[in-house]
């Protein structure tokens, strides 16, 4: 049977949040976009092609191109993308597919994406540095 859970985030611009799923090893074909992602339309498909759960969402992450058990999406609740994400997916060996790890993923490469954003709108020419330990350091210089 299906479950999902939905995660309240800080993710207010699907462009940065696209970019922090390809960042985390998704593919532009496993990522579906709404037309207009403020008016979520894409329909969650369950586990073993039992159809479409009743949760809409502006981005998905369909299960049947990651080998996932059950799809993953983004919706917009107005003033941010909450996430939707399957209590089954995330503990399965060899499945790609999208549990809270992955979600903690998004969110840095998130932060980090929307950092680079707003640092260009501003002017800034942005060098990413990745360090050992994991974090990520951002250079901004001035044009």
């Amino acid at each position: 049977m299906s479950q999902y859970k939905t995660i309240e985030t800080s993710f207010k611009t699907a462009e940065s949040l696209i970019k922090a799923l390809l960042d985390c090893g998704f593919t532009t074909e496993q990522i579906e976009v709404a037309r207009d992602v403020k008016q979520p339309d894409l329909r969650l498909k369950a586990w073993g092609g039992a159809g479409f759960h009743s949760q809409v969402c502006s981005i998905a992450i369909r299960r049947e191109k990651t080998g996932g058990y059950e799809d993953t999406g983004f919706y917009w609740n107005g003033s941010a993308f909450g996430a939707i994400i399957s209590t089954h997916d995330g503990n399965h060996p060899g499945h790609r597919d999208f549990g809270a790890g992955t979600l903690k993923q998004v969110q840095q490469r998130y932060a980090v994406n929307e950092a680079k954003r707003i640092a260009k709108i501003k002017g800034y020419s942005v060098q990413e540095q990745a360090n050992p330990d994991g974090t990520v350091r951002l250079v901004c210089t001035h044009r």
